[in-house]
């Protein structure tokens, strides 16, 4: 009994003892989200804001402080590595002060499943990892969504260790590509690297998304030697960078030295996202991530583009249908009295234009005396049929009535239209429009031989002309699509 008792104490002396640290470590965490975005930060143990630019950094954190739903908050931080579970920890439970939306971690050298297990102890948080396994210490990335924002989340394509990109899609056919890049800094894989991220950027960014890029790109516009292909990238999207004296009212500068001084984290956003307000502001919180590099925060207005009303359905072009529950025998009647006395017989012998005149004449007299109704959106009549579809829909018809005769039936044809039909064929429905559309077929031949007695040598004459259409209709859609590659390209 006494050795259990024993036990006992020293189980009792360990818990204490690590409550007694837990709760140092939260005292720790209330200190550090107390200074954090406060006018007193330092940068490498140096001031880094100077007084012209205090008040102005004072007015932007008096701003970001301040909650409105109507504005997304994005952060870009460089943590110089999170495996050290506390700071992981810390990062997260800052990002949850200042209720961020959007945050980009880079130079994570975390683990993607690590990473994965720890965020399961911050429920408010959707969140992706990546990390180049064979350059554990100079890569990783993770991009976190407030889970609001991440059950809009579509997809997510990564380039291992270097870059995170999530399609958000909204209501009314709103997409919208958030971008995570952690850019190489070494010059040995700077160019095989960037080409994989700008390629996951062109196969996963389409023309219709608007963009949000941020992170380390490790790229400086003022440095003249600085290959530039990422910030090209997101520019010739025409995206506009943050981080610059438009909307970032201090200093620019995130990294720095004992030598020199670089503008190389970044925020890039499409022009909808500028249209009502932006603003942006490096921020040093390196007492947090103990990093070399300062942050950006920037807060962007975006209920224009995300909480459009949806169209209401009197304002939709819709169809309109005769109502038949509403048609009473009093309407029916009417219909028909109608019909009888201003029905006209169409002179014409082409049976298409027959069956227009038809239909023009019983559809004004529905419209005139039956009740109608509005449903649904209305199917798109107005595009004029190709010549490809044409030429099937006459072809096949000419072949059907061909099968169908037999040859008494062609020898009375022969004795009662021959004459007609050699001059202008109209008595065979669709063999005018084909003989001028495609002369070289052989529809000619088909005329000629109407005449015969031989039906299988007739169906034989149709089939070698409708050959000779396909043929020619490829051709011509070749040359369509040519033409209109060409457009594209010019433009």
């Amino acid at each position: 009994m006494s050795i259990q008792h024993n036990n006992n104490d020293q189980e009792d002396t360990v818990i204490s003892s690590q409550l007694s640290f837990l709760q140092n470590s939260n005292n720790l965490s209330s200190q550090i989200f107390n200074s954090s975005l406060n006018t007193n930060e330092t940068f490498s143990n140096s001031t880094f804001l100077d007084n012209a630019t205090f008040t102005q950094y004072n007015t932007f954190v008096q701003d970001w402080n301040l909650y409105n739903p109507n504005f997304w908050k994005i952060v870009t931080l460089n943590v110089r590595g999170i495996n050290e579970e506390f700071k992981f920890h810390d990062i997260i439970l800052w990002l949850d002060k200042h209720n961020v939306d959007i945050a980009c971690l880079t130079e994570t050298k975390i683990s993607e499943q690590t990473a994965i297990h720890r965020m399961k102890s911050h429920p408010k948080w959707i969140s992706s990892w990546t990390i180049n396994e064979e350059h554990t210490k100079g890569s990783g990335i993770g991009l976190l969504f407030k889970k609001s924002l991440g059950s809009h989340v579509f997809s997510w394509n990564k380039t291992p260790g270097r870059a995170i990109i999530a399609t958000l899609k909204f209501s009314g056919k709103i997409n919208i590509s958030v971008v995570g890049i952690y850019g190489p800094a070494s010059y040995a894989d700077k160019k095989s690297t960037k080409k994989a991220i700008l390629s996951n950027c062109l196969q996963s960014i389409k023309s219709n998304h608007h963009i949000i890029a941020l992170g380390d790109f490790n790229e400086d516009e003022k440095v003249a030697h600085h290959e530039k292909s990422l910030l090209k990238f997101f520019q010739g999207k025409n995206c506009t960078d943050l981080n610059n004296e438009q909307y970032n009212s201090g200093s620019t500068i995130t990294w720095k030295s004992s030598t020199c001084s670089r503008t190389i984290d970044h925020i890039f956003t499409s022009q909808e996202f500028l249209r009502i307000s932006a603003s942006a502001h490096t921020i040093g919180i390196n007492h947090v991530t103990n990093s070399d590099h300062r942050g950006i925060a920037a807060k962007i207005f975006i209920k224009h583009l995300i909480s459009r009303p949806k169209p209401s359905i009197q304002m939709k072009n819709r169809e309109k249908i005769v109502n038949l529950k509403k048609c009473t025998k009093a309407h029916w009647e009417q219909f028909f009295k109608y019909l009888e006395k201003h029905f006209q017989i169409s002179n014409s012998n082409d049976i298409d234009q027959i069956w227009i005149n038809l239909k023009d004449q019983i559809k004004t007299a529905m419209e005139k005396i039956l009740p109608w109704k509005k449903v649904g959106a209305p199917f798109n009549f107005s595009k004029q049929e190709s010549i490809s579809h044409l030429a099937a829909l006459h072809s096949n018809r000419i072949l059907k009535i061909v099968k169908s005769l037999n040859d008494s039936q062609l020898l009375e044809k022969k004795q009662n239209t021959a004459n007609s039909i050699l001059q202008s064929s109209i008595h065979i429905p669709g063999l005018s429009f084909l003989k001028e559309k495609f002369p070289q077929a052989g529809w000619n031949k088909v005329a000629e031989n109407w005449t015969t007695t031989n039906t299988s040598e007739l169906i034989h004459v149709v089939i070698d002309a409708r050959k000779r259409t396909k043929e020619q209709c490829k051709k011509q859609q070749a040359k369509e699509d040519q033409k209109q590659i060409k457009f594209f390209i010019d433009q």
